[in-house]
């Protein structure tokens, strides 16, 4: 089934939502071009059987995904050294992932090991223009962990360029850092 037209509920100022739902013979919304709250901008959606959101629009920034999350996991290291480590109190990109654009934020999923308890420092995501998309984030001295950052992504929608994980010592520090990239999502805004 198929509506077009005005449809409610109306936008918070009063003024009426117009849009398009298509319906499954039971009654449940299945594609719809239309906000369930009047909100705008409407996002365009595909809602499964159960009601869940498989597929929709980043209405935030405006462009690709908002639903599904893609992950990836292609990263490969940037040096001769399996472990991935620095001594260096610069920022030193460790790794590096090639990365398409669908969706305007990433959720960048890594494990960090400081090699001794006299030695602490920082990583952080950046892009191919050494913007920073996530960090720096502290890591103490003889952490080894596994956690997640999240940050904006710049470019176009489908762009394609890459992520690097970069990590560097604090100064005075006597041991190395290490970072090794996990899954990596395309998350929405």
């Amino acid at each position: 089934m198929l509506y077009v037209g005005a449809i409610g509920p109306s936008h918070p100022d009063g003024t009426p939502q117009y849009g398009v739902v298509f319906r499954r013979e039971d009654g449940s919304a299945a594609l719809a071009i239309w906000d369930g709250a009047g909100a705008s901008p409407q996002p365009i959606a595909v809602w499964d059987r159960a009601g869940n959101t498989i597929i929709a629009d980043d209405r935030v920034s405006g462009q690709g995904l908002a639903r599904p999350y893609l992950s990836t996991d292609a990263w490969f290291g940037a040096t001769e050294v399996p472990a991935f480590t620095t001594s260096s109190t610069s920022f030193t990109t460790l790794q590096h992932m090639v990365w398409y654009k669908q969706h305007p934020r990433v959720e960048a999923n890594f494990l960090v090991r400081c090699s001794d308890a006299t030695t602490s420092g920082q990583i952080q995501l950046i892009d191919d223009n050494n913007v920073v998309v996530a960090g720096p984030v502290n890591v103490a001295a003889g952490a080894y962990y596994w956690d997640a950052v999240t940050g904006t992504v710049a470019g176009g929608h489908e762009a394609r360029f890459n992520l690097h994980w970069q990590a560097r010592v604090t100064p005075g520090s006597t041991g190395n850092i290490g970072v090794k990239g996990l899954s990596t999502f395309g998350i929405q805004s």
